[in-house]
This record gives C-alpha cells, sequence and structure tokens, in this order.
C-alpha cells in the first residue's frame, strides 16, 4: 500500500503512488516520476495536484482547520485521503492521512515505509503552515462560539475576557489550554479554573509556546497559520490505463537480460554450468551408500577397487566442470563490468543537465558505487540463491525415492522457511533503502566539505559542517546497527528451525533403523545428508537475504536512474551544417512549471555578431545561454538555425557549431593542452601563436613542461586570469561558429583585457558576451537587457 522513497528528495512520488494504491488504482511509480517534476528539494504541491486532475482524480488544495476542528472525526472523514506537507530533519516531508482511530489520524509514511497513528496535537506540531488571509466577520463569528463554548464551560466572565485580549489572541490562549489539559490533567477543577483565568488575564500571549500562535488580526482580515493539505478524490471506478506504462512493471531481472543483449548468452552457460556442478556434486552423498550398503558387505577387492576407479572419474568430472564454471565467471564479470559501469557512463552522456541537476553529488556518487558492486551480486550471491534453490528441489525428488514420509518433514520446514522469508523480506528491504539515502546523504554533505573547504575554514564555521556530518553518521550508525540486528535475529530462527528438524528426522531414521529394520545405514547417511543440504541451501538463502534486500536495492536504484527519452520529430536528422543564423522565436522557459525564467525571448544572432547581453544577477543571462547551447530545451516557442527549426537538426551538429564558455567551467587534471584542445588534433603552434594573442605565451613558456604542465585538479595551481585564459583559449580555437562568453572576462588584469578584447574584435566567429564588468574595447552590434526574463533591445 505504502510506496517507497527511493531517493531522499522524492517524497511527493511516493505520496502520489500511495494515493493511488488507497484508492485502488494502479498507476505506474515510472509514470509518476516522468511527469511530476522534481528537483533536488523535492516535488511542489502545486504539481501533485496538477497531476492528480490529469490522471482520474479530483484534488483540492485546503487549510486544515486544526484550530476549530478540535475532535471532530467527522470534519476529518470528508477529507480522506490528503496530504499534508511536515517538518522532516529541517526539511519538508509528505504524509498521506487515510483514516481515523480513537481520535488518532491514520498516516502512511513513505520515509519509515509503515502506517501509523497520531494525535491532533501530534500533527499540529509536526505540520508545515502557510499564511492565509480570511474575512475577520465571518472568522470570528466562528471564533465565538468556541471560545463561548470554553468559557461557559468554566463560567469565565467573557466580556471581560475580550476586553483585556482581541479574539484571535484569547482563541490562541485557549488553544493552548486544551493541550495543557490534555496531555497535564489538573487534579483539582479549582486549579484547573484557576490556571485559565490567570492564562487569559494575567499572561501575555509571549507566555505561550509559538505553535499555538496560530491566529492573528491583520487590518480587516484574520491572519491564519494553518497546513496547507490537498485532498483527493477518484472521479469513477475506471482504471487508469497509460499504454507506455504497463500496469505489471516489467522484472528488474528481465530489464538486464534485455540490456544485456547478445552477452546473455553466456549468463546463461554460466547459470546452467553453475547448476549442473552443483546437481553432480549433489550426487557425491550417495557415494557413502553404496560403499556401506554394497561395496564393503562384498568383502571383495576387485569391486572396492572399481569403486575408487569409479570415485575418481566422478570427482575429476566435478573439478572440470568447476573450473569450467570459474573460466566462464571470469569473461561473465568483465562482460558485467563494463555493462554496468559504461552505462552509467552513457546514460550520464545522454541524459539531460537539467535531469542529472535533480541528484545531489553524493546520490551519483552512491550509484557509481552500485555500479561497481551489481556485478558481485550477479556473479555470487544471485546465481548461489537460483542454485540453492535448485539444489533443494533437486535434493527433495531424491528424498521422495528413499522415505516419502519423512520427506514430509523437509515439506513443512521447507513451508516455514519460506513464511519466516516473507516476514523478514519487507522489514530488510526498507531498512535497506532507508541505509542508502541515508549515505547518499552523507556522501553529499562530505563532498560538500571538501569542496567547500577554503570557506569553511575561512569562516571558521568547521564546527557547524561537522555537526552535520556527526549528524548523517549517527544516522547511518543507527540505521546499520538496526539491520545488523534483524540479521542476527534472521540467523538464528533459521538455525533454530534447522536444528530441530534435523534432530526430529534423525530419531526417527534411528527409530525406523532400530525397531524395524526398514531402512539401512547407508540410506539413513544419505537422508540425513540430502536434508542437510535441503536446510542448508535455504538457510543460506535466508541469511544472506540481507544482502539479497541491499542488492535488490542497487539494482531498484540501478533503472530508477533513467530519463524520459524525449519525442524524436524526425528518423534521420540533419547533421551537415555550417551555422550562419540562429533565431529566438517567442521563447519561454520554467525550470518549475508555472513558474517562468524567460517570457517570449526573440532575438536574432548571425555569423561575426558582436553581441552584448547585461542584466542584474538572476535575470536570466545564464539560463539563455544554456538554451542557446541546447543544454537546456525551451518550455516554449521556437529555435531556428539557418531558417530551419532546430528540433529537425542533430543536436551533437548544432552543439559543434554553437559553444557556451562559462565562468563555472571547470579544469582538468591533465595537461595544459589537453585543458585547452580536450584531445582534439590541433597543431602546437597554432595553440602558440593563439595563446600569444591573448597575452598567455608568458605563462607557457615559463614552466619548463610548457603545453606539458600539468594543472591540478580545477585548476588550483593557476591564478583566476590564468583559469579565464585558458578558458578562453578552448572558445578561440573550437570550431564554432557562435561562442558565449558567461562572465569569462572578469577577473582578467586591464592589460590582458584590452588584447583579448581587440582579439575577439578580429575573429570572424560570433560572440555574445556576458560581463558586469565594463567591455571598454569592443564595439558591439547590439546590446541587450535582461530584466525579469524579458530581453529589450537598448
Amino acid at each position: 500500500m505504502i510506496d517507497q522513497q527511493i531517493r531522499n528528495n522524492d517524497c511527493g512520488i511516493s505520496a502520489v503512488k500511495t494515493v493511488y494504491n488507497i484508492l485502488h488504482k494502479n498507476v505506474s511509480r515510472q509514470y509518476i516520476k516522468d511527469e511530476v517534476f522534481l528537483n533536488q528539494e523535492g516535488s511542489r504541491m502545486s504539481d501533485l495536484k496538477t497531476f492528480f486532475d490529469d490522471n482520474g482524480c479530483e484534488s483540492n488544495f485546503s487549510l486544515l482547520d486544526v484550530n476549530t476542528t478540535k475532535n471532530n472525526t467527522a470534519y476529518f472523514k470528508d477529507l480522506f485521503p490528503f496530504i499534508i506537507p511536515v517538518k522532516h530533519k529541517k526539511e519538508l516531508h509528505y504524509i498521506v492521512i487515510n483514516g481515523i482511530k480513537r481520535g488518532r489520524l491514520k498516516v502512511y509514511d513513505s520515509n519509515r515505509v509503515k502506517t501509523y497513528y497520531i494525535t491532533l496535537q501530534k500533527l499540529k506540531k509536526i505540520a508545515h503552515y502557510s499564511d492565509s488571509y480570511l474575512d475577520q466577520v465571518s472568522m470570528t463569528e466562528r471564533l465565538n462560539i468556541i471560545i463561548n463554548s470554553e468559557l461557559e464551560t468554566y463560567k469565565v466572565d467573557k466580556s471581560k475576557a475580550l476586553r483585556d485580549n482581541d479574539v484571535t489572541t484569547l482563541f490562541n490562549k485557549l488553544m493552548y489550554f486544551g493541550y495543557y489539559q490534555e496531555n497535564y490533567p489538573f487534579t483539582d477543577k479549582k486549579l484547573e479554573k484557576k490556571f485559565l483565568e490567570d492564562l487569559i488575564f494575567d499572561q501575555d500571549l509571549l507566555a505561550i509556546p509559538e505553535h499555538f500562535k496560530t491566529l492573528g488580526l491583520n487590518k480587516s482580515k484574520i491572519k491564519v497559520k494553518a497546513p496547507l493539505i490537498l485532498t483527493v478524490k477518484a472521479k469513477d471506478k475506471r482504471p487508469i490505463v497509460h499504454p507506455d506504462y504497463p500496469d505489471n512493471e516489467e522484472s528488474m531481472y528481465l530489464k538486464l537480460l534485455r540490456g544485456l543483449k547478445s552477452d546473455r548468452k553466456l549468463w546463461y552457460i554460466y547459470i546452467f554450468t553453475a547448476i549442473f556442478a552443483a546437481s553432480v556434486t549433489q550426487l557425491a552423498v550417495f557415494v557413502n551408500q553404496i560403499l556401506i550398503d554394497k561395496v564393503l558387505p562384498s568383502f571383495q577387492l576387485n569391486i572396492l577397487i572399481l569403486f575408487v576407479i569409479g570415485v575418481a572419474i566422478f570427482r575429476i568430472f566435478n573439478i572440470v566442470i568447476s573450473l569450467y564454471k570459474k573460466f566462464i565467471s571470469i569473461h561473465l564479470g568483465n562482460i558485467l563490468d563494463k555493462y554496468f559501469l559504461g552505462t552509467f557512463d552513457q546514460k550520464l552522456n545522454d541524459f539531460s543537465i537539467r535531469f542529472i541537476q535533480n541528484f545531489r553529488r553524493g546520490d551519483l556518487t552512491e550509484r557509481l558505487s552500485d555500479s561497481r558492486k551489481l556485478k558481485d551480486f550477479f556473479l555470487r550471491f544471485f546465481t548461489r540463491i537460483l542454485v540453492d534453490i535448485v539444489v533443494s528441489i533437486y535434493s527433495l525428488i531424491l528424498l521422495l525415492f528413499i522415505d516419502w514420509q519423512l520427506t514430509s518433514i523437509v515439506l513443512v520446514v521447507m513451508v516455514l522457511f519460506y513464511i519466516w522469508f516473507r516476514i523478514m523480506t519487507p522489514i530488510l528491504k526498507t531498512n535497506e533503502m532507508k541505509r542508502f539515502a541515508i549515505k547518499a546523504n552523507y556522501f553529499s554533505t562530505m563532498i560538500e566539505k571538501i569542496e567547500g573547504i577554503q570557506v569553511i575554514k575561512s569562516f571558521k564555521i568547521e564546527n557547524v559542517f561537522s555537526e552535520k556530518v556527526n549528524d548523517n553518521i549517527d544516522e547511518l550508525i543507527k540505521i546499520q546497527t538496526k539491520v545488523k540486528y534483524y540479521s542476527i535475529f534472521n540467523s538464528t530462527v533459521v538455525s533454530l528451525i534447522t536444528l530441530f528438524a534435523g534432530l526430529t528426522i534423525l530419531t526417527l531414521l534411528s527409530k525406523d533403523a532400530i525397531l524395524h529394520q526398514t531402512i539401512t545405514l547407508g540410506q539413513i547417511i544419505t537422508f540425513l545428508a540430502l536434508s542437510s543440504k535441503i536446510f542448508g541451501s535455504l538457510s543460506s538463502i535466508l541469511s544472506e537475504n540481507l544482502t539479497l534486500q541491499e542488492n535488490l536495492v542497487i539494482l531498484k536504484r540501478y533503472f530508477d536512474f533513467n530519463e524520459k527519452a524525449e519525442a524524436q520529430s524526425t528518423e534521420k536528422a540533419i547533421t551537415n551544417v555550417d551555422v550562419t543564423t540562429v533565431d529566438f522565436n517567442h521563447v519561454g522557459f520554467e525550470y518549475m512549471p508555472g513558474t517562468p525564467i524567460l517570457h517570449d525571448i526573440n532575438i536574432n544572432i548571425s555569423k561575426g555578431e558582436k553581441i552584448k547581453i547585461e542584466g542584474k544577477n538572476g535575470s536570466g543571462k545564464s539560463t539563455f545561454c544554456k538554451i542557446l547551447a541546447l543544454l537546456y530545451s525551451p518550455t516554449k516557442g521556437a529555435i531556428k538555425v539557418n531558417d530551419v527549426d532546430v528540433k529537425l537538426y542533430d543536436k551533437n551538429t548544432i552543439r559543434d557549431n554553437v559553444l557556451l564558455v562559462s565562468n563555472e567551467d571547470i579544469l582538468f587534471n591533465e595537461s595544459l593542452l589537453y585543458n585547452i584542445t580536450f584531445g582534439k588534433t590541433i597543431d602546437a603552434y597554432e595553440v602558440i601563436h593563439m595563446a600569444k594573442k591573448i597575452d598567455f605565451y608568458e605563462f607557457i613558456i615559463s614552466n619548463d613542461e610548457g603545453l606539458d604542465y600539468k594543472i591540478s585538479e580545477n585548476g588550483k595551481n593557476l591564478s583566476t586570469g590564468q583559469r579565464k585564459k585558458i578558458l578562453l583559449l578552448r572558445a578561440l580555437l573550437s570550431n564554432a561558429s557562435i561562442i558565449m562568453l558567461d562572465e569569462v572576462l572578469s577577473g582578467i588584469d586591464t592589460e590582458s583585457r584590452v588584447v583579448i578584447e581587440k582579439t575577439l574584435m578580429d575573429s570572424k566567429k560570433a560572440f555574445l558576451i556576458i560581463s558586469h564588468e565594463a567591455v571598454s574595447h569592443m564595439k558591439f552590434d547590439k546590446t541587450y537587457v535582461l530584466d525579469n526574463g524579458k530581453l529589450m533591445l537598448q
């Protein structure tokens, strides 16, 4: 019923899926994820509402009246189910509420992956409050009814109370009194009344806790501080059908098999070999039975010699099969490494920047680590579990031929193992998902600290970040301890079941041998060996259930890292083009639905033009450049290249011709030449010639290594001006005909600026310059100003 979070920021996705589950509507989680906007902070309630309204439901925003309802259960029943934002570890988290029992609300929590009940007072404490303004007259009437009821109960003078307090202050005090009365009951009615009178007549509003100050006067309105909730109702009982998202999502294993393509044949061979080797090994249990029941009683050496030769051949065959299995595992391991690690790299190449930026760095780091672990899972744990299952069934069939009645005990134990597996699996899976989310959070915090260590030390805020890190460590240790305790408990139960089952079988077999002589000593040894194999295999599955769930979570996260592909307008895109003009026709862009960053942008850029774009911080200049460089796709309007819609072109072809160089671009831990040319075939003389033009030649020759000078990570061994000149060389030596320089000219010394600006003016390339500093030595063909997302020609 409850959909579990996969990432730290996708509780909105899980809340939507949980509501559909409550309404018995089968909607794919992948479809929800593709359609609901998600960034690093999460999803907005307005986007959740849009999804519900577009997909078979009717949803409405409502202020949860936590002030006047008290324990009015009928009020809540009309709202179920609803989504409400609550405070969770200094962030907002969505929970679903559906149901009430004994005055407590039933919560569906995607983070804890469980349902639980909370009081209205508890909900008031954890809920996120929004400010709203309601009509004073109608609201005052409702408040007076509640105030009259409360004051009459204790015979408190209402008119005096309203003289000393306005209606909202009096109401806030009564709400605090109700909370105190409910949680800390008075032993005497007189004391109760005295406390109320002291609160109303002698105490200031400052005396009560902040979260009880939910009402206030604001001119002709009453300011209401109340949680904003999203109520959801199904429009009808018809199923919601989306052809691209089947009701039953494809198994992760089948997805993986499809992804391996031709290489899956090797996996089939590996699994078959592993099962065959295990089956052959299983036959060895009959060696002892034959020796005890047939060979030894014959008292003939010839038979013994034949028996030994047969056993030797059998063992050698077994060794050969095992070696073959190891040989295949080496090659399969390499294939799986290449698949998982290569696929992750390819996803980074193919996915849009906007999609990748939705993930925190720690989350991406954890997913890279996941890719490495998956090989071990499929080579070791998955195959071992599959082999254990086959061996158990194979051994059970053999046991039926020896003694079908005693085999029923083994069957009962197998059923018990299955039931226990079904009980423990959701618990282990839930905690593993939490552990991965906490680990990703820890990695993000540590990466942030490492990258910002200079700022942290400069402002002496080491303790602030250490506190965040320690909080993450404490959480991680707590969940890891919990997981290990479950694992110990799981192993103990499995061991006890195996112990009692083994003793029972041993007793019954020995009893038959002693009293009835219906079973031989060799058969007893074989039966015990086979049953032990079954118990051992099943125990292994249950004992490794923790590892299994960990890897299943990894596999789920691996497939969750997937972006909805953009629709292709043509089967064959234009790949050969020399960009001479780019036109923006009424282009608009928004990061979040309904919150536009750029409005109705119209601009023409021709090859060779020099254009300056000005604007305040946050006006949309960098976003405009990313759209022009096709790093972002516009949400409105059209972009034309050489008077042809850009959708008809191959994106990589356009990116070869239109280049964005930003102040934020990093330098790699490689040679100076590589950082300029990125390994492309550009003559060293050409690099030196261009370096002279922008006053960078002296730096190159000042180092013994010249162009082979090794740059440290992100250029930490360079000055700001030197970094900027390397960025400029990247642009000037590229094949692009239109280049955007976003704050690349700032931070360069005045003498160099003069030389650089003249070089840019002399270039036949088109340049769009964004700089907060004056650009004095360039004559611009056009100057635009971006203000509040609107582009205006000066």
